[in-house]
């Protein structure tokens, strides 16, 4: 290799390098453009300094013909080691195109073996790749890459992923139709494995997945959860928009603190009785019926709004609940919420519910949401003494006084009341209203803000 042929790769892999740099920390200008054609070992002094001195980009790359692409470059050996191809056995010109692009080069930049090893995080969106990318071969001479998103494509076989340290790895809008296995993830690194919207089916292979922490299979065609299992290391589960109708397997997951399920065909949560450590669940949209006697001691997130509920039933082993959804139910009676004694938030929206008496020992109450409800008598709300926002739009309850004992508290925070679309009395909007006003509350009726309070926002 001549003189100028070493200075201008020298030159190229401090750019790529330097561009690298630009992907995990930003740059505020394009990273080559203080690059000058001084040396490989002055350039990188200058930009780990900070100082780019007074060198300018005198146009070297003009002067020499770069068109030997990675098209014409081949794989052999011989033409590794003079045309910068990634590293032996890479043929994959599709993708190594697109990673091309999404390191912010082209393919008159062809890359050298120890450029590439300095990408640790890599986004790809296959959707836009001129060429259909139909393999991943290849992209395991990426060997530092630990962080990989993967967008859109036809790729199913995911094999290749398995040779790569991989800590975190994201998969969505696939539309290989064949995409029906998650056997060639098992990397033994991996804590963070997301892929959604691509026609998952079969989960053979994720029983391999044993670091896995966080796992994520939304809106794909699952049916059995069975194989999840014997992930004992995880600890947040997204699996919504499948098709599952049962989730027993779930139960026998030692440290899983986070469950999310919405959109599936489930009728009941008796499977998930008695878990140890579940915080968080999450199962709108589904069938759910009842709730009547689970026992989830460390919950303290409970959403299953948009189901078929008609009553709450015993929920006292659920004690450390703070924020409750039910909201858009079938719920005639909340008998038994009386026993969630440190209830914060809790939202009955959308259900024919007319009688909340249950509300009153709930004082630990901040936030209440009763819209679209059948609710005409106030009394238990005002006895929620630690109320901040308080939402009833659309009720039949023509009298706010019950809320005045509400207005007396002395409190620096926000406090609001939604009143809109309710039929209210006279009373109610010529003395309650005002006197709610002056007690610090910020009031909304039908024709907007009755009145600001300092420091509050919508709820």
């Amino acid at each position: 290799m001549n003189a100028l042929a070493q200075l201008l790769t020298a030159r190229r892999d401090l750019v790529f390098t330097t561009r690298v740099a630009c992907l995990v920390i930003g740059c505020s200008s394009r990273p080559d453009a203080n690059v000058g054609t001084t040396g490989a070992g002055q350039g990188s002094s200058e930009l780990a300094s900070g100082d780019t001195g007074e060198t300018s980009d005198v146009g070297m790359d003009s002067a020499v013909s770069r068109s030997q692409t990675w098209a014409d470059a081949g794989a052999t050996n011989e033409t590794n080691a003079t045309s910068g191809i990634i590293c032996d056995g890479f043929t994959n010109a599709p993708l190594y195109s697109v990673i091309l692009s999404a390191l912010g080069l082209d393919d008159s930049e062809p890359l050298t073996p120890e450029a590439l090893t300095k990408v640790v995080q890599l986004s790809l969106d296959l959707k836009r790749s001129p060429s259909k990318v139909t393999s991943f071969t290849g992209i395991q001479c990426l060997t530092a890459l630990t962080h990989l998103s993967i967008s859109g494509g036809e790729v199913a076989d995911l094999s290749p992923l398995s040779a790569l340290a991989l800590e975190e790895l994201y998969i969505g809008q696939s539309l290989a139709p064949n995409l029906t296995t998650l056997t060639g993830v098992a990397a033994s690194s991996l804590s963070t494995l997301k892929v959604s919207e691509s026609a998952v089916e079969d989960l053979s292979g994720a029983e391999n997945l044993s670091t896995l922490r966080i796992l994520e299979l939304r809106d794909n065609a699952i049916q059995d959860v069975s194989i999840l299992a014997e992930l004992n290391q995880l600890q947040e589960l997204r699996l919504d928009g499948n098709r599952l109708r049962e989730v027993a397997a779930l139960a026998s997951l030692p440290n899983l603190q986070r469950l999310s399920l919405d959109g599936n065909e489930l009728t009941t949560l008796a499977s998930l009785d008695a878990h140890p450590k579940l915080t968080s669940i999450t199962v709108t949209g589904n069938r759910i019926t009842s709730l009547a006697g689970l026992d989830l001691p460390s919950l303290f997130e409970l959403d299953v709004s948009d189901n078929t509920l008609e009553e709450m039933g015993d929920l006292s082993r659920m004690p450390a609940l703070l924020w409750f959804n039910a909201s858009n139910n079938e719920l005639i009676t909340i008998d038994g919420i009386e026993s969630l004694q440190r209830l914060e938030r809790l939202d009955l929206s959308g259900n024919p519910i007319a009688n909340v008496s249950s509300l009153a020992p709930l004082t630990s109450m901040q936030r209440l949401s009763m819209n679209d409800t059948a609710v005409e008598d106030l009394t238990p709300v005002g006895q929620l003494t630690a109320l901040s926002a308080l939402d009833l739009w659309n009720i039949p309850a023509t009298d706010l006084s019950p809320l005045l004992a509400l207005a007396d508290r002395q409190s620096t925070a926000c406090r609001e009341l939604r009143v809109s679309q309710s039929q209210l009395d006279e009373q109610s909007l010529e003395e309650v209203i005002p006197m709610m006003c002056e007690g610090g509350w910020q009031v909304d009726g039908d024709a907007g803000q009755i009145c600001q309070a300092d420091g509050c926002d919508d709820f």
